[in-house]
């Protein structure tokens, strides 16, 4: 051991809302994740799916082609 001690994290304050749970499938996820893609109107708002999905450069121009070159959902 080195002796090296980690930094506490930043706390965080969690916040309750009503509401009921519901279990979430992996299908489900797969979907509201394709319905994001889906709903990007601009190659702006593909950009920033692919940016916080850490896709690589293309991707944006592979889903602006299968769409027929339209920028739009």
């Amino acid at each position: 051991m080195c002796g090296f001690v980690f930094p506490p994290l930043a706390r965080r304050e969690l916040v309750t809302v009503e509401g009921t749970l519901q279990e979430l499938t992996a299908r489900d996820a797969a979907r509201q994740r394709r319905n994001v893609v889906g709903r990007a109107r601009t190659r702006e708002e593909l950009e920033a799916i692919r940016l916080e999905r850490g896709y690589s450069r293309g991707w944006t121009d592979h889903i602006l082609r299968a769409r027929g070159g339209r920028s739009f959902g």
